[in-house]
């Protein structure tokens, strides 16, 4: 559905004069749509766990279309969450500066849908390295709220070259998750990049 109507949108978006070189009189060259499904990504390894899956899911959809520069973006190092929000915000600063690059991000909810693992009975025995079963999983409500200011972050520090699109079976979780964060509603409000393409 994304790229059925973000072609649309882009002409839109560029017509209303919402990239600062459009004010410039450049004519701007057709955008970049670069796809990212979130489902691919495993919410059970924390943010940073997260965060790499999706960067490098990023990373493939340049390659795809040749965009070098972007696609060669270091893998973050270690297992820190802000290390890899930062990879992240060095790709979009690699994306070509004279179109807009459209990230389109499906299941955008799973952002917000990180799990840990709920541990189980501990298996009978006396020694202490005895096993513990691990009993299906739960929303990791710390991790969650980590991932409000990462995400936040990187939508308000996107590169003006870069707007973000984002649709999922569960957008309600998504807004929920921004509604909590008043500040982030309120900035998001004033970024028509992004604006245009949540509503």
């Amino acid at each position: 559905m994304l790229k059925e109507v973000l072609p649309a949108v882009a002409n839109t978006y560029y017509s209303s004069g919402g990239s600062g070189r459009q004010h410039a009189g450049t004519v701007l060259s057709e955008p970049n749509f670069l796809h990212v499904n979130c489902l691919g990504c495993d919410r059970s390894r924390g943010v940073s766990g997260f965060l790499k899956e999706f960067l490098a899911v990023l990373k493939r959809s340049a390659a795809k279309q040749q965009l070098s520069a972007a696609a060669s973006t270091p893998a973050p190092r270690g297992n820190s969450a802000v290390t890899a929000a930062g990879a992240i915000q060095d790709f979009m600063e690699r994306l070509p500066r004279d179109r807009l690059n459209f990230l389109l991000i499906d299941e955008a909810q799973s952002f917000y849908l990180l799990e840990r693992a709920m541990p189980g009975k501990k298996s009978p025995g006396k020694s202490p390295r005895r096993k513990v079963a691990v009993r299906g999983s739960t929303l990791d409500e710390d991790a969650v709220r980590h991932m409000r200011r990462i995400f936040k972050e990187l939508l308000l520090d996107s590169p003006h070259w870069v707007a973000w699109a984002v649709t999922g079976s569960s957008m309600a979780t998504l807004w929920a998750n921004v509604a909590v964060t008043p500040e982030y509603l309120h900035c998001i409000q004033h970024q028509e990049s992004i604006v245009a393409l949540l509503g």
